[in-house]
Parts: C-alpha cells; sequence; structure tokens
C-alpha cells in the first residue's frame, strides 16, 4: 500500500460552483478522488473569494445562478492576472447549444458540458486539465531551479571573471617585479665580472718585479740556506697567487663570452702530462704520490689542449690541496665508445654530502672553516667545470661524506672516428 501512495499524484484543488446543494452533491460524488482538492461554492460570490484565497486546476461552474451568472463569473475570472489562465468548464441545462455555447465561449470558457453530466466524460476531462496543471507547476519550478542556477553560475562567473582580473594583475606585477629583480641581477653581476677583471689586472701587475727580485735574490744568496729557502718560498708563492690570479681572469672572460677555445686533435696522453707537469712542486711539497692509470695508445679528443689541461690541472692540485701530506691522488682514463671518462681521486678530507650540491660553485669555499684553512677561495672548481662544459663535456663530485676522500668525474665526448684525429668543433657554454 505504501508504494500505491508514493505512486499517487499531488493532490490539485478543484473548484466547483452551482447554486442547487443536490448539484453540488452529485459533483462531488463524481470527482471523488484522491488526487483533487474539492472546494464547494453556491454562489458567484462564493467562488470569488474561493479563487482569491486559493489556487485552482480547473473550475466547474454552472451557468445559470441567480444574482452573478456563470458566464458573468467568468469573465471576472478571466479580469484577474492570476485566475485568468484557469480552464472553464461550463455546465448549463439550456438546449439552445449555439446561443450558448457562443457566449460561453466568448467569456472564457474551455468546455462545455449539458446535464445531466455524463460523470465519465467529466471526469475525464477534469482529469485532464488537472494533469495540465501539474504540468504547468512542475515546468514552472523546473524553470525556477534553471534561473537560480543561471543566476547562481553567472555570479560564479561573475566572480572568476573579478578573480582572474585580479590574478592577472597580479602575475602582472609579479612579472615586473621579476623582470626588475633579473635586470638589478645582471646589472650586478657585470659590476663583478668588470670588479674581477679590474681586481685581477691590478694584482697582476704588481707579481711580475716580485717574482724578478725573488729570481734575482736567489741568486745572490750564495750559500746562505735561510735566504736560499726564503726566496724559494716566495718563488712559489708567487706561481701559486699568479695562478689564482689567472683563474679569476679566466673567469671573468668566460663570464662576459671573451673566452674562445682554440679546438685541435689532441691526445688525452698529453693533455694529461701536461697538467701534472704544473703540480709537481705542490706534491714533492706534500709529499704526495700520483698514480696513473691511463690506457695504452692514444686517446684522440677534440679540444683546446692549454685550457682542457689547465682544467685536469685544477683538478689534481684540488685533490693535493685537500689531502693530508703524503696522500695518494689516482687519475685514471676509462674510454666508451661515444666518450672518455677521466677520474681523479684522493683520501683526502672529503666532502660533506649537503655541499656536494654547491662544489662547483664560485667562492663556495669560503663559507666553509676546513676550507679557508686549506687556502680555497672555489675558484679553480668553477673554472673547471665550465671549462669542461665549453668542451662538450660534464664533470661530477662524488664523496661519500668527510674524511673519506672525494672523486670528480669527468666525461668527454670522442669524435665517430675514434682511432683518427678528430675535426675542430667548439661547443657553447651551458649555464
Amino acid at each position: 500500500m505504501s508504494l500505491l501512495h508514493e505512486d499517487r499524484p499531488d493532490p490539485v484543488n478543484v473548484l466547483v460552483v452551482d447554486d442547487e446543494p443536490k448539484n453540488l452533491t452529485v459533483l462531488e460524488t463524481v470527482l471523488d478522488d484522491p488526487s483533487y482538492r474539492l472546494v464547494r461554492a453556491a454562489s458567484a460570490d462564493e467562488a470569488l473569494l474561493a479563487l482569491v484565497a486559493q489556487e485552482f486546476a480547473v473550475l466547474v461552474l454552472d451557468v445559470r445562478m441567480p444574482g452573478m451568472t456563470g458566464f458573468e463569473l467568468a469573465q471576472l475570472v478571466r479580469q484577474r492576472r492570476k485566475t485568468s489562465r484557469i480552464p472553464i468548464i461550463f455546465l448549463t441545462a439550456y438546449y439552445n447549444e449555439d446561443q450558448h455555447m457562443l457566449e460561453g465561449y466568448g467569456s472564457g470558457a474551455v468546455d462545455y458540458l449539458h446535464k445531466p453530466v455524463n460523470p465519465t466524460v467529466l471526469r475525464s476531462k477534469v482529469a485532464i486539465f488537472a494533469e495540465l496543471h501539474r504540468k504547468e507547476r512542475a515546468l514552472e519550478a523546473a524553470n525556477r531551479q534553471l534561473t537560480s542556477e543561471v543566476a547562481e553560475r553567472r555570479e560564479a562567473q561573475a566572480r572568476l571573471a573579478d578573480l582572474n582580473a585580479s590574478l592577472d594583475r597580479r602575475v602582472r606585477e609579479r612579472t615586473l617585479a621579476l623582470q626588475r629583480s633579473e635586470a638589478q641581477l645582471r646589472e650586478a653581476s657585470r659590476r663583478k665580472d668588470e670588479f674581477l677583471a679590474t681586481l685581477a689586472h691590478e694584482l697582476r701587475n704588481p707579481l711580475a718585479p716580485v717574482r724578478s727580485a725573488a729570481h734575482v735574490l736567489g741568486l745572490k744568496v750564495g750559500d746562505a740556506p735561510d735566504l736560499k729557502r726564503a726566496a724559494t718560498v716566495i718563488e712559489r708563492q708567487v706561481k701559486v697567487m699568479s695562478r689564482l690570479i689567472d683563474d679569476l681572469m679566466d673567469v671573468s672572460r668566460i663570464s662576459q663570452g671573451k673566452l674562445e677555445l682554440q679546438c685541435e686533435p689532441v691526445d688525452l696522453h698529453q693533455v694529461v702530462a701536461d697538467g701534472i707537469e704544473t703540480c709537481k712542486p705542490l706534491f714533492d711539497e706534500l709529499g704526495h704520490r700520483l698514480e696513473l692509470r691511463l690506457p695504452e695508445g692514444p686517446l684522440w679528443l677534440n679540444a683546446d689542449r692549454t685550457r682542457l689541461a689547465q682544467a685536469f690541472m685544477n683538478l689534481v692540485n684540488n685533490a693535493a690541496k685537500y689531502t693530508n701530506p703524503g696522500g695518494l691522488i689516482r687519475l685514471e682514463a676509462q674510454a666508451a665508445p661515444d666518450s672518455i671518462a677521466v677520474t681523479v681521486t684522493d683520501n683526502g678530507i672529503g666532502i660533506a654530502a649537503d655541499r656536494l650540491g654547491t662544489i662547483f660553485q664560485m667562492f663556495s669555499q669560503v663559507e666553509d672553516a676546513l676550507s679557508r684553512s686549506r687556502g680555497g677561495l672555489g675558484i679553480g672548481l668553477s673554472l673547471t667545470q665550465q671549462l669542461i662544459q665549453m668542451h662538450g663535456g660534464t664533470i661530477e663530485a662524488r664523496s661519500e661524506g668527510l674524511g673519506r676522500g672525494s672523486e670528480f668525474v669527468v666525461r668527454l665526448p670522442r669524435p665517430l672516428d675514434r682511432d683518427a684525429p678528430p675535426s675542430c668543433q667548439q661547443h657553447p657554454l651551458s649555464h
């Protein structure tokens, strides 16, 4: 029973108007249905009061009533906006069909039935108008819902438009701020490069007379061991300072795009020999042992011999500087079909894990107390990375931690014809 109850349509109001009580009773009996709420009216005045108070799906109206006829009531119903669309079914006992039908339709009737009314016909007509009323109300509800959704969507679109405008404004402001910051950073970088170039030049000028004076002092000291040792120390430190200044000037040239490689076919053996030759005085001073492991036969590269030797010299020199006296530095090369890997390994102080990502940044070692004690500024490693990249290669730093030594791996591209000297080609510096 509950399922049947749930399937019933919502009841609608039906107004029946007749001045004869027995006729109203008959109409109530004929239209007795749970889907209707029947409202009785015994006169036109009662009907008007009911129409003001409630909404009706259909009006069943007797034509002949005292005071105000059904036609007159129908005209009043049609004149009011609230009731103008209520369907009206006229009931009449008159048989002058043409005259009454014309008058009825003229006053707003939608149907016309003669008394005595056929119950089946009346029920059918009322059912149709009741269902039409339900459909109209459902459509109105759907329209209200749709209108509400459209309004909400428009409001959301308006809010979204405002948000987009705000975001666009913020993006423009942020972009302008970033552009200004970028311009300021570029200007600061340009001034830094100019300062480094000027500084290197100004530091280099006094070194030549100092070097000459140290050389002359070494020739004049004769058998005085203390003076001879002092002259040797001065010469060695002047060379160290000269290399540092040269590195500083090279970094400045690279950053300004003024350093070009003079590429030529070179054998890796020759490049390595050039690089380690410069490091021998430091190795002798610290008592380090250098172990070379290079494959037999030439390993051809397309490279600037001087600059690539400078890169390897910096790596070997860095390994020697950060290894305690009497240490072991190993340089080995392994050839692959398309590249050559050169690894410089030491058993020195190692690199902390949080430093591996910044080890090639210029001046990164200045913040490290241990590095400062070894005299490191980080210029050499930064320059080495840039020189390797200009040759189309890569460099990677590895270490298992402090006190565990370090390893630097350089990979350089090989020519297609590995047994013959390559043609020259210079690679742009990657940033």
